[in-house]
Order: C-alpha cells, then structure tokens, then sequence
C-alpha cells in the first residue's frame, strides 16, 4: 500500500472512531456547587473494550483498566477538594480519560440526592429543647437556612452558635408560639432573612399532669395552649406565606404514643393534646395538599431529654417507672434522640412527596402490641 492510501485509510479509520465517541457520565457533588454528571470520553476505543455505559454510570470489569481512587481522581480533574463521589469507589485513570463537560442533574438522580434540604428556608420552635435542637443541628449541618425560636434564650444561643462554628446557617428569635404576634414573628423572621420559608417544625410542646378530679382548668389549659394553640398559631403563620409563594413546603409536627394511649399518670392534657395534633396533621394535610404541602408528625414513646432524664436515673422512681415502659416496647429500651432523626430528614425532604396525613411512630414496637 503506497504512504498516500496509508495515511488515506488512518484517516477514514480516525473519522469512524470520531463518528462513534465513546462517552461515559459519573455523577459528582462539591461543596458550593449543584450536583451535575462529570462526562467523560474514552480516547482509545481499543482498551474500552467490555466497559458500558449504564444511567450515568461507568460499569467495567477491574482487570480492563487500570484504576484510581475516586476521590483522588475527580479532585485533579476539577481542580478542588473536598469532592464527594455518590457512587463506586474506584474510576478509570486519567492518563485514559480526557474530560469533556460538566452537564446538569436533576436532584433526584443520585439515590441520596432525594433526602436533600440545602438551601431550604427551615423554622423550628422548641428549638432549645432535646429534639428540637436535635433536628436543627442535623438540618443546619445539611446545608438548611434555620430561624430557630424557643422561650428559653440562653439554649437558644448555644445551639445557634454550635451551628454556625460548624459550618451552618442559623439565626435566633427568643419568642415562643404563644400568640398571633409571636407566630407571625417568628415566620416572619425566616422570611426577611432567606426570602421564603420551606419547612416548619413545631418541637414545642408542654406537659403538666394530673388527675383529672385534682387538676385546675387552668393546668389544663395551659397544655392545651402549648400543644394545640401553639402549634394551630405556627402552622397558620406558616400557611399564609407558604401559599403565597406557591412553592409547596413542608411541615413536621411532634405527637406522642400518648395521642392514641392514653396513661393512668394523670395524663389528660396531654393525651388529649397529642390527640388534637394527630387531627389537625390529617386535617391540615388534605387542605395544603393541593398547594404542594406535606403535613406529617412524629410520635414517639418516651426518648431522653431534660424532661425525662428522671425516667433514665437509677432511683427508686425512675427504675420503676422505665421498667413500665419497657414492659410494652419490643426492642427493649427508651428512645433516644438520634432514633428520631432518620425520620424528621424523611418527612422534610423530597423523598417524602407522596406522603402527607401521616402521624409516624417511632416508639421500639410500643403502638404495635
């Protein structure tokens, strides 16, 4: 073959290989950046051989190509760190790969990506409380705006403060849900500082027992008000804004197993009160339905916080009074905290969109005997 019809045959054989690119994408997150497909071409069609391309994946057998960490690799071709890779652990070396483009994603193609709340404009009352300030830190350290509001200032603070040194987003109100003007305060707050509000929690909450032929109207009224009239009050203040923004939200209410048990203790306020939230989540859920907004609570058994370290202790009292509850929860201990969370990120997140109306227990099995 004369070097002219060589060179002529290279040519043709370098414009199929042209016709036919062999193009990968792999999802990436960085910090600061929206999730997007890092795409990336193969530059010899030789050595891609077995490899396929699989819903922005790269699928391959090891002994093909020669591999990198991941993270390693994905840092050198961005040019940053702190990058987060959202699937595999291991990616072609770069010697093989030449970097194309960087395209978008939509949120909920990574998995993960569906419990994502970065960016979103979060109210929280009860925030100085064990799981108000439980959802708050995990939510902040999510990448969530937070106005944070409870009674109690000097908590308030701390939990502010612990929130921002790691990184997070968080201003304080020192107001409870006690009145009209202190809802439309606090929800008027997140608005002024964020430009719009996406999700309300209302941790906040009150209990005074006592038996019923024993109890003022006035201990009983006062858990009412806290557990019914703060939270209508919250979610009303909520509501109006959230309806003229027209961007959906979500709200996430705190009940109790004691909404649908009662208990011999003296617990007529509050049963009655968390009984009062589950209806208005049902309630509440079918009216804001079609305007894209999710009303669901949690309702837990007894976890540890302030008002229930007793129950915790050794003495004489508290061993008794755990042993009770633990005769009826399966999994054989109280709650703590942390067992609440993996739900409050569910029900604030997108990948609850297609649940509303519903009170979730968290209780160790008590509401299933």
């Amino acid at each position: 073959m004369s070097p002219q019809a060589e060179r002529s045959n290279n040519a043709a054989s370098g414009a199929t290989r042209a016709r036919r690119p062999l193009i990968f994408g792999f999802p990436f997150s960085k910090p600061g950046l929206s999730t997007g497909i890092l795409t990336l071409q193969y530059r010899d069609a030789k050595a891609y051989r077995t490899g396929q391309y699989c819903h922005g994946l790269i699928a391959s057998s090891s002994e093909i190509w020669p591999v990198l960490k991941l993270r390693v690799w994905l840092t050198a071709a961005l040019g940053g760190d702190n990058l987060i890779p959202l699937c595999g652990t291991t990616l072609l070396t770069s010697r093989d790969m030449a970097v194309t483009t960087n395209t978008p994603i939509e949120p909920a193609r990574h998995p993960l990506n569906r419990f994502t709340v970065e960016g979103k404009s979060a109210v929280i009352t009860g925030a100085s409380g064990a799981l108000g300030a439980g959802i708050a830190e995990t939510l902040g350290a999510m990448g969530a705006k937070l106005t944070l509001a409870a009674g109690s200032a000097e908590p308030l603070d701390d939990l502010a403060r612990r929130i921002t040194e790691a990184g997070g987003v968080a201003q304080t109100i020192n107001r409870r849900p006690d009145s009209v003007e202190n809802a439309e305060a606090i929800a008027q707050l997140g608005t002024d500082a964020y430009g719009s509000l996406d999700l309300l929690v209302v941790a906040s909450g009150f209990n005074q027992a006592g038996f019923i032929h024993e109890q003022d109207l006035a201990d009983w009224e006062k858990v009412m008000d806290a557990n019914v009239r703060g939270t209508w009050l919250m979610a009303q203040a909520f509501g109006k804004r959230a309806l003229e923004q027209g961007t959906g939200g979500k709200v996430l209410f705190i009940s109790s197993v004691r909404g649908r048990h009662g208990n011999y203790s003296g617990y007529t306020g509050y049963c009655t009160s968390k009984g009062a939230t589950d209806a208005l989540t049902r309630s509440l859920a079918t009216e804001w339905a079609q305007h894209g907004i999710t009303v669901n609570a949690i309702a837990p058994t007894v976890f540890r916080s302030g008002l229930t370290a007793w129950m915790f202790s050794d003495d004489e009292l508290g061993t008794a009074t755990r042993e009770r509850s633990l005769a009826r929860i399966p999994l054989g201990r109280l709650g703590e905290v942390d067992d609440l969370l993996g739900m409050s990120i569910y029900l604030l997140s997108p990948a609850s969109d297609f649940c509303t109306g519903q009170v979730m227990y968290v209780d160790g099995g008590y509401t299933a005997g």
